[in-house]
C-alpha cells in the first residue's frame, strides 16, 4: 500500500452486474481514451460469488456523471458485517489520499440490487475515522468520472488483506492494545432477526461454558465497549459471521473457533492476523449440511479438551 495513487480522468465506471454463470459479477473502469483503469480486488462478500474485472463486448449508455475530484474506496456497504471487513479497511486505506484532497469526494460501489446504502448506523466508525458520510458518492449503474483517483488496495486478493490493514487498524484506536486473556463465545443468542444455523446451538453454549468460555452477547454492548471487550480476548468461538469477524481488529486473539463451516473471509482475516482458525463440525457429514448443521458433543468437548 505504499506505491502512489493512480490518476485518470473521464472515467466510465460499470459496476458489478447481476452473477452470472458461476454466480461471477463482472465490473468495469476505463479512461477517456479507452484504457483500462483497475479499481483493485473488489470484496463481495458472498462466498458464492465472484467479482471479475472485464470489459462487456459493447459498453452500456452512461446513466449518470459525476464532476470534480473524486477517490476510489470501493464496496460500499451498510450491512455491519460486510462494513467491517470491507468498507471500513478502505476508508481507512484511503485517508492520506482524502488528507491530501480537501476537496474531493469519495466514490464507491453499492451492492447489486441496492438502491440507496445507508450509513447510519456505522456513524461512530465514521466519525472515529474523521470521514463525513456526506462525502462519499454511491453509484449502482454506468456512471462518467471526470477526475479518478485510486489508492493501493487494501486487499491483495478477493480474501486477501494487505499487511498494512493490521497497522492501519491499530493507528485508528479501533483494536484494544493490551491482550485480556479472556475466552468469548459469541452468542447469537439474544438476537431477535437472526437464526442460528447449529440446530444444537444451546448444548454448544452450555459446553463452552463448562470449558472456562464467558458466554458473551455482543449486542448488549455499545461499540467502544464491543471493540475493548472482543479485541482483547485471546480466543474467540462463535458462528461464522459478523461477531467472529471483530478478530480483524484484534492484536490479542491467537486462536478463532467456528461453528459448522469453513469461512474463506474469516481465514483471510486469520491469515493477515496470525491467528489459529479452527472449524469445529462433523468430520462425517458436516460436508453435506452446509451452514446448517448440528456441531456434536464430542466434537466440541475434544476442542475444548473436556474429558
Amino acid at each position: 500500500m505504499s506505491a502512489a495513487p493512480l490518476a485518470a480522468k473521464d472515467v466510465l465506471i460499470c459496476p458489478p452486474d447481476p452473477p452470472g454463470l458461476f454466480n461471477i459479477q463482472r465490473f468495469w473502469a476505463e479512461d477517456g481514451t479507452g484504457q483500462p483503469v483497475s479499481l483493485g480486488p473488489l470484496m463481495i462478500s458472498s462466498r458464492a460469488h465472484y467479482a471479475l474485472s472485464r470489459r462487456p463486448s459493447r459498453l452500456p449508455a452512461v446513466e449518470a456523471a459525476l464532476d470534480g475530484d473524486h477517490i476510489w474506496a470501493g464496496m460500499i456497504y451498510g450491512h455491519f458485517g460486510h462494513f467491517i471487513t470491507e468498507t471500513l479497511p478502505r476508508l481507512l486505506s484511503v485517508r492520506a489520499t482524502l488528507d491530501a484532497r480537501p476537496g474531493a469526494r469519495l466514490l464507491g460501489f453499492a451492492p447489486h440490487g441496492v438502491t440507496e446504502t445507508r450509513l447510519g448506523a456505522m456513524t461512530w466508525f465514521l466519525d472515529r475515522i474523521g470521514i463525513d458520510p456526506a462525502r462519499i458518492d454511491v453509484i449502482n449503474a454506468p456512471t462518467r468520472i471526470a477526475d479518478l483517483t485510486v489508492p493501493p488496495p487494501p486487499f491483495l486478493g478477493r480474501y486477501t488483506y494487505a499487511p498494512a490493514v493490521a497497522r492501519l487498524i491499530n493507528d485508528a484506536g479501533l483494536s484494544a492494545p493490551t491482550p485480556s486473556g479472556e475466552r468469548l463465545f459469541l452468542s447469537r443468542g439474544q438476537l431477535e432477526t437472526s437464526r442460528s444455523r447449529v440446530t444444537n446451538i444451546a448444548e454448544v453454549e452450555a459446553l463452552f461454558a463448562e470449558g472456562g468460555y464467558t458466554i458473551l452477547h455482543p449486542e448488549t454492548l455499545d461499540l467502544p465497549q464491543q471493540i475493548a471487550r472482543i479485541t482483547a480476548a485471546e480466543v474467540l468461538a462463535g458462528e461464522n459471521g459478523s461477531a467472529l469477524h471483530w478478530s480483524l481488529y484484534s492484536r490479542s486473539t491467537r486462536l478463532v473457533q467456528s461453528l459448522g463451516w469453513s469461512l474463506a473471509l474469516q481465514r483471510g482475516i486469520c491469515t493477515l492476523r496470525d491467528q489459529r482458525y479452527e472449524v469445529l463440525r462433523d468430520p462425517w457429514t458436516g460436508w453435506a449440511q452446509g451452514r446448517s448443521q448440528t456441531v456434536p458433543a464430542r466434537v466440541v468437548r475434544r476442542a475444548l479438551l473436556i474429558l
